[in-house]
């Protein structure tokens, strides 16, 4: 998992998002991580969704200026990523045990959501975070 350093005390949620998700950083850690390992095409594939994902999630943010709102908006976007990473993740453990040949593509997929959820997760209550791990990983 990609390691993510806090940005500075004091600023918004707001602020604090956009440092998480500066695109020069978000970018070269994604191709150093999840994308090193998948050919040059699959990786450039795989970014162009994830920087839509980090787009999307930016221009949401920019529409909703209440904090509490805000707050909301990152612990459903939480869950929306978590149950994308869960699926994908899914997929993999099945093909692999079923023979299949990985697929690259969904295996830097999964990488790259999994960076984007480091990203969304500090900003989010602990107490939050703890109650959608708990839905999304116990089966209904």
């Amino acid at each position: 998992m990609t390691t993510v350093s806090p940005p500075a005390p004091g600023l918004s949620l707001d602020e604090r998002l956009r440092a998480l998700l500066d695109q020069d950083t978000v970018v070269s850690q994604l191709r150093a991580g999840p994308l090193s390992y998948v050919d040059p095409d699959v990786a450039e594939k795989v970014l162009v969704v994830c920087e839509s994902q980090r787009r999307s999630l930016l221009a949401a943010a920019d529409d909703v200026p209440d904090i509490d709102e805000l707050a909301y908006l990152l612990a459903c976007r939480y869950v929306e990523d978590k149950a994308s990473r869960i699926q994908a993740n899914l997929r993999i453990q099945y093909r692999s045990m079923m023979g299949a040949a990985s697929d690259a593509e969904l295996v830097a997929f999964a990488g790259c959501v999994s960076s984007l959820l480091s990203r969304i997760e500090p900003l989010i209550d602990t107490t939050q975070v703890q109650r959608i791990n708990e839905l999304m990983l116990t089966p209904l």
